[in-house]
């Protein structure tokens, strides 16, 4: 992050805020909008100054005071030493100097492509145990920096449709039991992290079908299966059409964590 990076950054937070932040439906937390800093763990130099100094130049020129979620939450998060060099901080050591430019921290995706033994429906349960793991050490993190901590939820994962050549695993969107993955994690996962001050659960995606984590309303293609379907992502999906499942659950889940 240099200076040069962080004016061209403003810019692009001043629109947002001068086109969408006025909206009824636009997200507010403690009445101002939401910025989500999206992989904020993958930038080093300066951070913590640069989005400071963004999101002071945004309500200078705006009047508008962003409430930034970073994306901060992983096993490894990127770091620079003294003399310069980027480095993988080792698992689950938080990059302390770049969380305090953020209001509340988050976890887009948990799904890491070098845990092996997180693959398929053997290592399901260790996924989950790990990521459980990796959130409760963030969320202490957040207490003790004074920000929030929202976990984020993934239905499952699967890339091979638009990476078949890397070989990644996939997280399946049920467990051993038949039950929704996304169901399963809402219900632990809010039992474990939603109190008054922490009241957000995040989840990944509404439509990124390319990585198999969407929960929009599906249906077969016609006459195709979905491998062979124009346009599809190939493997992406193993599974039948769900049609409205996911926002059935999360109208259940809704109501019942209203």
């Amino acid at each position: 992050m240099t200076q040069e990076r962080a004016e061209r950054m403003a810019k692009h937070w001043q629109h947002i805020a001068t086109e969408y932040a006025s909206h009824p439906a636009y997200k507010r937390i403690d009445g101002r909008p939401v910025l989500f800093v999206y992989a904020s763990r993958h930038v080093v130099g300066d951070a913590a100054k640069y989005f400071l100094w963004a999101k002071e130049e945004v309500a200078r020129v705006t009047g508008v005071s962003f409430y930034l979620i970073g994306d901060e939450v992983y096993f490894n998060v990127l770091d620079r030493t003294r003399k310069g060099e980027v480095i993988l901080k080792s698992e689950r050591t938080a990059n302390w100097p770049r969380l305090s430019a953020f209001d509340a921290i988050t976890c887009y995706n948990p799904y890491d492509s070098s845990r092996k033994e997180h693959s398929g429906p053997e290592g399901l349960e260790r996924f989950i145990a790990d990521v459980s793991d990796l959130y409760r050490y963030y969320r202490g993190v957040a207490a003790a920096g004074g920000q929030r901590f929202f976990p984020g939820i993934i239905p499952g994962y699967d890339d091979r449709g638009v990476r078949p050549k890397a070989g990644h695993y996939i997280i399946p969107r049920q467990d051993s039991t038949g039950r929704s993955l996304l169901s399963r994690l809402f219900d632990e996962w809010s039992g474990a992290h939603l109190t008054p001050e922490n009241d957000q659960i995040l989840i990944t995606s509404w439509n990124e079908w390319n990585e198999g984590t969407q929960i929009e309303p599906s249906r077969d293609a016609l006459g195709q299966s979905p491998a062979d379907a124009p346009g599809s992502c190939g493997q992406l999906v193993e599974q039948s059409s769900y049609g409205c499942k996911y926002l059935s659950e999360l109208r259940r889940i809704s109501r019942k964590y209203r």
